[in-house]
């Protein structure tokens, strides 16, 4: 949605150049040093070589006279491509009530349920309904997509820089020590969100970041607030 000019000169906030701003992994180093909100995503996608290998893999079980198999390829294809990214962390539960045993443990999120046996059918019959599929996956986010992290900067390039490079860290495995970062030290907030990102195993190169500049930091800090709370991000802090 783009705001008005009408709105824009309504809130001395916001800087009007920099709305809407949407930055690649491999450009993040274009971002401003300004305060600001930014947003993490993740850009799911099925490349040519999966399809094709899946539909391969697809024919010479289909030879069979048993759906299972060809069934257990397709769901396992959509979970380890799209779904697991996704997952949400597991929940801590506790059930009660009046002269009734408590109970207490943890609640799972099993993205394997997910896949309908109706969406596995359709893909069975058409496998290269998947290539439509990723056509629209890879335009669909923003525009349709659940943030993975809604977060805060006094200086956003200083911020999402040192997200990048304390994913590097974890995903080369270099040790994390006072010697590696002379400059500059990561908050835990930027060692949690990395390790969450490393742990999922979501590939670098398809993280891109969106920001808005915002010129009063008292404002930056109610609105990371409220956006946490509205949108619940999947890697949030919250």
């Amino acid at each position: 949605m783009q705001l008005s000019s009408s709105h824009l000169n309504a809130c001395p906030y916001l800087k009007s150049s920099m709305l809407e701003n949407t930055l690649s992994w491999s450009d993040l180093s274009q971002l401003p040093e300004s305060p600001g909100i930014y947003t993490w995503y993740f850009r799911p996608t099925l490349t040519k070589y999966d399809i094709n290998k899946l539909i391969r893999e697809i024919d010479l079980n289909g030879e069979a006279s048993s759906f299972v198999e060809p069934a257990k390829l397709i769901k396992d294809f959509l979970n380890n491509k799209l779904f697991k990214y996704f997952e949400q962390k597991p929940y801590e539960v506790e059930l009660k009530g009046a002269l009734k045993p408590r109970y207490l443990g943890r609640a799972h999120h099993r993205s394997e349920d997910n896949v309908s046996p109706d969406l596995i059918q359709r893909i069975y019959s058409n496998p290269n309904l998947l290539f439509d599929i990723n056509t629209i996956l890879e335009h669909s986010t923003p525009a349709v997509a659940s943030p993975l992290y809604i977060g805060k900067a006094k200086n956003l390039r200083s911020r999402i820089q040192g997200h990048k490079k304390m994913i590097r860290t974890l995903k080369n495995n270099i040790s994390l020590n006072v010697a590696n970062y002379v400059e500059y030290m990561p908050s835990p907030e930027e060692v949690s969100f990395a390790n969450r990102i490393v742990e999922r195993d979501i590939p670098s190169s398809q993280l891109f970041v969106t920001y808005i500049v915002v010129q009063n930091e008292n404002i930056v800090t109610e609105l990371e607030n409220i956006l946490n709370r509205i949108y619940f991000p999947i890697l949030g802090r919250n």
